[in-house]
């Protein structure tokens, strides 16, 4: 089915008025507040604005962009469909207004996001669509001892400390490094890497690389295996 028979548009003046409202508003969004205390909302109907990045059956809404136009992605919630629908890769980096109920108990497909949302229904906002669509990089510590796990790029660097088969999703960019050393500070492994490398250990409809980390190498593996490693994360086939 279509984007164009799926989705009802709405006035771009309540529209406007909808993303403008909550972002001069002097008390705090209904977005912000889900996003501070989720288990506040569990099990409430919610209607949110924000900004759809499709992923499989699902998508990541983000509550704003940032000024250079990209998604902040460090404020989002995971909005859940049927699981034997795809949702339209045309959606992805739409504004749109989401209604559904909130599950403060899960929490995506990796588990980083604060709660999801079971959707009821979306529209779309006709607003120019965000031209940045964002890639993935999945880490997983395939060591026998805990790691800490750093990935910096152009708008700054973040850390996770990953045990034993444990895993991190990271946004990847034109060029990041990532490091993994022990909890002591000894270096296990460091490389380069781009989301313009494409090609076979590229999973284009999640948009996601998958990396193993194992002593001395941090390095690519297919798909098929990194899909293997989040069986039980409903979004991922």
């Amino acid at each position: 089915m279509s984007i164009h028979k799926r989705i009802r548009f709405v006035g771009a003046v309540i529209a406007l008025s909808l993303i403008t409202g909550s972002a001069l508003a002097s008390s705090p969004s209904d977005f912000q507040k889900l996003l501070v205390d989720p288990k506040a909302f569990d099990a409430k109907r919610v209607t949110l604005v924000g900004i759809a990045d499709v992923y499989g059956y699902g998508f990541f809404l983000y509550e704003r962009a940032l000024r250079d136009g990209k998604p902040d992605f460090s404020r989002s919630v995971f909005v859940v469909d049927k699981p034997n629908r795809t949702l339209p890769s045309e959606l992805d980096k739409h504004w749109v207004k989401v209604t559904g109920q909130v599950d403060a108990r899960a929490g995506g497909p990796y588990g980083t996001e604060p709660c999801e949302i079971k959707l009821d229904h979306f529209d779309a906002l006709p607003i120019p669509p965000l031209k940045e669509r964002r890639t993935f990089g999945i880490f997983r510590n395939d060591t026998s001892s805990p790691v800490i796990f750093k990935i910096s790029g152009p708008d700054g660097y973040s850390t996770s400390k990953l045990g034993p088969s444990a895993k991190t999703i990271e946004g990847i960019d034109d060029k990041n490094t990532v490091v993994a050393s022990t909890p002591a500070g000894t270096l296990i492994a460091k490389s380069s890497i781009s989301s313009r490398s494409v090609g076979k250990y590229f999973d284009p409809i999640n948009r996601t690389y998958y990396y193993r980390i194992t002593n001395g190498k941090i390095e690519l593996v297919s798909p098929t295996e990194g899909k293997a490693w989040l069986k039980g994360h409903n979004a991922i086939p």
